[in-house]
């Protein structure tokens, strides 16, 4: 509890959002999200001109535990300490100016060699710097000694806000919460003033950003208020949870009812759409058991619900604040209450947040163009194995139309037939509708021409498509046919990792989210099925593969150059950027 409190403190006090742009331009980490092999946590310490440097490397325990955590998260990573170095660094400034403070940390890590690929570098500044998030660009700061307010031995109550500090460079965000206290002083953050609480009072906010929610207020992650975890939509930024394993709301069954569990080291994880525009918004669902430091069941815990939504907020990690700062980043936030207090809270998007009670047992999230998603936590289930706890959590409203055969955003279905929901552009549809109209459907078609195939015969029941077309159309018709998936709504609220249409997961392994094209990850399947992991390369100028580090499937060198450029691509055939 005392690490949480501090790592809480901390990070209010000394931390910021960056904003939207130098999100999408300076991400680094995971390259691809298969992030649990091959990264490296590297500690680069300093010590300034003429102070003495230090002859052990006692002040980096906390530092190097906070690496080690990060690697109990992400297995198969590495975590290096350098060698101290003497700072070279004269530009004088203001103690604790922004500019300034920035500039001795950037000299420091220039000294270490910069980062590298698929490295986050913790810079250490002896005797004094304050802990800081450099979120984007890989690398993050601690000082050894004291913080800018003048705090002595920042890192003597251990290793919670420099393992915050290390999620910055991981790419993550700071987790937060939308939650209430009318007895706090102060404002109350994501709130907006006059808002009618449920115990009858009104927030007195005044200059909050109403849509900007509470940084920190998710207390079961290590971006938020809690030292020893990771939430579930931080796992998903990491690549760490496999693909399939997120129920979602096309595969729930018919009753509406989720099973969650929290098994020892893995926790079930819910993803419910919310918003026909936007594949990116959704609900996240965990139940979450309380145990204790052995890792055994000790008492019912809680449902969590995060919405994973784009908000806006000012400043950036230096502490700078001001208009031209203002962007936006998608993040997840946590619905919860606090000491008790049951409220209402609009926001300017149109969203109502409505807690039910504390612990959190369920939660509506009311729209304005005219439908309620309800989620609530309706009974247990019988522990499938020793030490796991598993609640039902049932969810009603979501909107009728979202279903597996919505298309994305500037698709429709192709109707080549009544059963046809292949999802094409509209002049794509309109070109179909053209040749129906012109077309003949014969069991033989005239010299030249060929069945189109949009759609497959159905035994007893009818023919399929068998309109006469050329041999260019009914490949055409093939391609649209092999990236159906891809253009649907599902395939884009698919999470993070979401890939643009016409792209899906190559899945080279059950981690692998780098978005290729679906002749491309049938070759990958291919490559799968005929090679085993493991089998020597006996046959020609053969070797490792690559798609992730470490992987050795014997392919050819065409093959792998193949990879190797899926690779190099990925950044361009995510959807969101990969945040």
């Amino acid at each position: 509890m005392l690490r949480a409190l501090l790592l809480f403190v901390y990070c209010v006090l000394f931390l910021s959002i960056t904003s939207a742009e130098a999100v999408a331009q300076q991400f680094r980490l995971p390259i691809n999200p298969e992030a649990r092999n091959g990264y490296k946590i590297r500690i680069a310490p300093c010590y300034w001109n003429g102070v003495q440097r230090p002859m052990d490397n006692s002040l980096l325990v906390n530092a190097q535990a906070a690496a080690a955590l990060w690697e109990s998260w992400i297995p198969g990573g590495i975590v290096r300490t350098d060698r101290w170095r003497e700072l070279r660094y004269t530009q004088s400034g203001p103690k604790w100016d922004p500019v300034w403070a920035r500039g001795v940390a950037e000299a420091c890590l220039r000294d270490h060699g910069g980062v590298g690929e698929r490295e986050n570098v913790l810079v250490m500044l002896h005797p004094a710097l304050d802990i800081k998030g450099n979120s984007r660009n890989g690398w993050s700061v601690a000082g050894t000694v004291e913080s800018r307010r003048g705090d002595t031995n920042i890192l003597k109550y251990g290793i919670g806000e420099i393992a915050h500090e290390i999620g910055h460079g991981f790419s993550l965000e700071h987790s937060a919460g939308w939650a209430w206290d009318p007895r706090r002083a102060g404002p109350l953050p994501g709130i907006p003033g006059g808002t009618l609480l449920r115990d009858g009072t009104r927030s007195t906010n005044v200059g909050t950003n109403a849509n900007f929610p509470w940084d920190y207020g998710d207390n079961g992650d290590i971006m938020g208020g809690n030292a020893l975890r990771l939430n579930p939509y931080n796992r998903e930024r990491l690549g760490l949870t496999a693909i399939g394993s997120v129920q979602d709301h096309w595969s729930r069954g018919d009753n509406g009812r989720y099973k969650l569990c929290d098994e020892r080291g893995t926790t079930d994880i819910a993803r419910v759409p919310l918003d026909r525009d936007k594949p990116n918004k959704y609900l996240l669902l965990e139940y979450r058991a309380e145990r204790d430091n052995s890792g055994r069941v000790q008492a019912d815990g809680n449902l969590n619900i995060y919405i994973v939504d784009e908000r806006t907020g000012y400043g950036d990690e230096w502490g700078t604040q001001g208009p031209d700062r203002l962007g936006t980043a998608r993040r997840s936030i946590l619905l919860r209450e606090q000491n008790g207090v049951d409220a209402i809270v609009g926001s300017p998007s149109g969203d109502v947040y409505y807690s039910l009670s504390d612990p959190l047992q369920g939660a509506e999230i009311v729209r304005g163009d005219g439908f309620t998603v309800r989620v609530r936590r309706v009974g247990s289930v019988q522990n499938p194995k020793l030490d796991t706890q598993c609640r039902d959590v049932e969810v009603e409203g979501v909107p009728s139309d979202l279903n597996p055969e919505t298309c994305a955003e500037g698709f429709v279905w192709r109707e080549a037939t009544p059963a046809d929901k292949v999802c094409v552009t509209r002049r794509r549809r309109e070109a179909v509708v053209r040749a129906n109209a012109s077309g003949n459907r014969l069991m033989t078609c005239p010299s030249g021409q060929v069945h189109r195939l949009a759609v497959a015969a159905r035994p007893g029941v009818d023919r399929g498509d068998i309109l006469c077309v050329s041999p260019a159309e009914r490949n055409l018709v093939r391609e649209e046919n092999a990236a159906a998936y891809s253009r649907t709504f599902r395939a884009q609220a698919s999470g993070p990792w979401s890939c643009k249409p016409g792209f899906v997961w190559r899945q080279a392994n059950n981690y692998d989210r780098v978005c290729v094209t679906p002749a491309a990850a049938e070759a990958i399947a291919q490559q799968n099925r005929q090679n085993p992991l493991g089998t020597p390369c006996r046959t020609g100028p053969r070797g490792g593969r690559g798609a992730w580090p470490g992987d050795n499937r014997c392919v050819t060198a065409e093959e792998a150059a193949v990879v190797a450029a899926q690779n190099a691509a990925a950044m361009n055939n995510w959807l969101w950027g990969g945040l």
